[in-house]
Formats: C-alpha cells, structure tokens, sequence
C-alpha cells in the first residue's frame, strides 16, 4: 500500500513543473504521514538577500499536507492555508517539509505541516484545510 501511495505522491510531483524545478523528494511516508526534502539551490530558489523565496515554502507545505492526506487514500482540493514564516532558509541549505493529517471531518480534512533544515530550525509551520 505505502509503494502505491509513494508512486501516486511522486506522479504529482513529476506533473507539476515548480515541482519537478526544484527536485522536490519524498523521504519518508507512513499512513497520515508524509516527509520530503529540497535543496535550495541560490540562482534558482533565492530571493536577492539570498533567503529562499516564501512561495516555495508556501507551494512545500501544500505539497506535505496534501501528501499527507493522500497517504490515507482521501483525494483533495486545497480550501484554505494558514502559513507562518519565520526567518528563512539561507541558500545551499536543504529543507525538509514534513506534512501530517490531523482530523477528517464530513466533507473535509485538516493537515499541519512544518518546514526545517536538518538542524531542526523552523522556517515555516502551516495547518490547511481540504476538500474530500
């Protein structure tokens, strides 16, 4: 069952063009569950002060959620997102989006997911909501 959801996780990202740019990858996924990683290359991923740019970490933590949910064989559409950033990921540095289902509900799922580097720094931490 995990190989099946692993391959339809990667079939999204290999569909969609920004994905498939910034070498997005999943590293690990258990039912409700979904981790993935990037590299945040500086000509390609970084504003001009060298920070990554937000709609990254907006479009990463869309992707983590939305994992997350597909991992329990639910198919969604975004609804709403609520992202908090705090300071971003300098360039070179890899960040890691990690996404969890957190309740269903009649007609929708709720998600929250996190970005890090793999010094545990928080640069973004979301909760969306999803419609089945």
């Amino acid at each position: 069952m995990e190989k099946v959801r692993l391959n339809q996780i990667n079939d999204i990202i290999k569909s969609d063009p920004l994905l498939q740019a910034l070498k997005v990858q999943v590293t690990a996924l258990t039912e409700g569950s979904v981790t993935m990683s990037m590299l945040v290359e500086s000509e390609k991923h970084t504003n001009p002060e060298g920070f990554i740019h937000n709609g990254i970490l907006f479009r990463l933590v869309d992707l983590a959620m939305g994992g997350a949910i597909l991992t329990t064989g639910y198919f969604v559409r975004t609804n709403s997102i609520s992202i908090s950033l705090v300071p971003n990921a300098l360039q070179s540095d890899k960040v890691i989006a990690a996404g969890t289902m957190i309740a269903k509900r009649d007609s929708f799922i709720v998600a929250e997911a996190k970005i890090m580097d793999e010094k545990k720094r928080l640069f973004a931490k979301a909760q969306g909501s999803y419609l089945i």
